[in-house]
């Protein structure tokens, strides 16, 4: 997690513009937003390649010397060559300075198009091996202590994605919170009423959205209470009561009140749900009633 609240989602393959992001990130008890692709350049230059339509492009993130230095030499290793060895030069390899720092060498992509995956490093003329960042997931470990970037033909460049954390830096800490165990999350029914709890600490504000059987465009919002276990409450009269609901959550963003992000989250405890964003169930009965016409998922207790 970098210092400015942002953060990396590492995929293992391109992403094809679903909300998998999203929802690793959620499910690492995180709140994000603003979620997109680094840029070519700068994927390069942390996970080693990025692949253009017709050419992949090899960048070692090296500055500049000073002008008083000679400049560096930049090869290339990897299976093809033998990973230079025996320690010779081999041109074909070496990579050439960019205007702004760093050092790219740009191979059409058939050259290496027949292999499905394959580690690579970079290696200076004075014996410098060039480890990948250690902290990301992309690279192998052949013997301990020897790190290598790792080439994959289904990330060719769309695999990293920025996002930015919801309250980062709130006053509302999360450590108070982790050996918190609240009780009678979800929906359950206390004789003529129902009792809706979600565990949401950190939020500003949480409403229950109720919905019609078959109709979720127009739910009834109501309010919840935050507790003092941190656990956002409402109770509601059974009679006439909207089966399938979900909770509306709100986050301040970092230390501005007036700023907010809002998200429509499934009860991770609703008895099952219509699909896997919800809405969700607080009665069996009515999900065996209504299995002949919706797909019903189960929902984990675990989120």
């Amino acid at each position: 997690m970098g210092e400015n609240g942002s953060g990396l989602v590492f995929l293992e393959k391109d992403w094809d513009h679903s909300r998998l992001p999203q929802d690793l990130v959620e499910e690492a008890g995180l709140l994000g937003t603003d979620f997109e692709l680094l840029g070519f350049k700068e994927r390069a230059k942390l996970g080693g390649y990025a692949c253009k339509e017709n050419t992949i492009v090899f960048w070692a993130d090296i500055p500049k010397r000073n002008q008083t230095n000679m400049p560096f030499h930049v090869f290339l290793a990897w299976d093809g060559n033998n990973w230079l060895s025996p320690d010779e030069v081999f041109r074909e390899w070496e990579l050439s300075e960019a205007e702004q720092g760093g050092y790219f060498l740009e191979l059409d992509f058939l050259s290496i198009s027949k292999f499905e995956e394959f580690s690579f490093k970079f290696k200076t003329l004075d014996g410098q091996w060039i480890d990948p960042p250690d902290f990301i997931p992309c690279q192998s470990e052949p013997i301990p202590g020897v790190r290598n970037f790792c080439y994959n033909k289904n990330r060719r460049g769309r695999d990293i994605i920025r996002f930015r954390v919801i309250d980062e830096k709130s006053p509302k800490s999360i450590d108070k919170w982790l050996s918190s165990k609240p009780h009678n999350l979800g929906s359950t029914l206390d004789g003529k009423q129902w009792v809706f709890r979600l565990f949401a600490p950190r939020a500003k504000k949480v409403d229950l959205l109720r919905y019609k059987e078959s109709e979720f465009k127009s739910p009834k919002l109501t309010p919840m209470q935050l507790m003092k276990d941190g656990v956002w409450e409402c109770k509601e009269n059974s009679e006439g009561f909207e089966n399938t609901y979900n909770f509306k959550v709100t986050h301040a963003l970092s230390h501005n009140e007036s700023t907010e992000y809002t998200k429509i989250v499934l009860d991770p405890y609703a008895k099952g749900c219509i699909d896997r964003e919800g809405p969700g169930y607080s009665s069996i009965p009515l999900i065996e009633k209504q299995k002949k016409t919706f797909s019903i998922h189960q929902t984990s207790k675990t989120w």
